[in-house]
């Protein structure tokens, strides 16, 4: 690689890296409103409310970041550019499992994320926007498939980013410890404001798990 090359090739990893991790964090705050409405039994946001377009944010941005890492686009700095510019240095690492790269070439490909992608998450679809739910009911994206792709990004461009800049982008652990307890503070409150339907009131969204 030239000069030129290389430091596009750094600057990526931390980009890339820096999206996985951001859709990871948002992913755990999802589960984490989820896992308070089953605990205490409690109904959905009230529609409109702070909490309600706060959760459906979350969700649209969770995908945002991982379409953008996992978009394929001739000529983008993503994850795949990442593995085609130095193939063998990411076969090398530990995590590098043909397996896992298998399901992100399936989740990536044209009939789930990019699907969703170009059909009505980034883009309105002149067919399309008569059934958007279509879309992502078309795309049949399973409740593990996102988490177990983020989860995998997440460990691969981790320890690329070990092998390159001699550290770890970030630990999560900690991260993921507080962000529980600030939701259920947060729900908590807002439980006692009333701030949530009650249970059967409108359809549950489908869980990000």
């Amino acid at each position: 690689m030239t000069d030129k090359e290389y430091k596009e090739y750094r600057s990526a990893i931390t980009r890339n890296v820096s999206e996985v991790g951001q859709a990871l964090l948002e992913r755990k705050v999802l589960i984490s409103f989820q896992e308070y409405e089953q605990q205490h039994g409690q109904g959905r946001a009230l529609p409109w409310s702070f909490l309600s377009i706060a959760e459906r944010s979350l969700y649209d941005c969770m995908l945002a970041h991982t379409m953008k890492v996992l978009d394929r686009h001739q000529g983008s700095a993503t994850f795949w550019a990442i593995r085609d510019k130095c193939p063998s240095r990411m076969q090398k690492l530990s995590a590098y499992s043909d397996k896992e790269m298998e399901h992100l070439e399936d989740l990536a490909g044209k009939d789930k994320l990019k699907k969703i992608r170009d059909k009505t998450h980034f883009h309105i679809d002149r067919a399309a926007v008569v059934n958007p739910a279509g879309v992502y009911k078309a795309a049949d994206i399973k409740r593990d498939e996102l988490g177990r792709g983020l989860e995998y990004l997440w460990k691969i461009l981790n320890e690329l980013h070990q092998e390159v800049f001699g550290q770890k982008f970030l630990d999560l652990v900690t991260a993921y410890d507080s962000i529980s307890k600030e939701v259920s503070d947060i729900l908590d409150y807002a439980r006692s404001r009333k701030f949530f339907r009650t249970a059967g009131q409108r359809p549950v969204q489908k869980s990000v798990r």
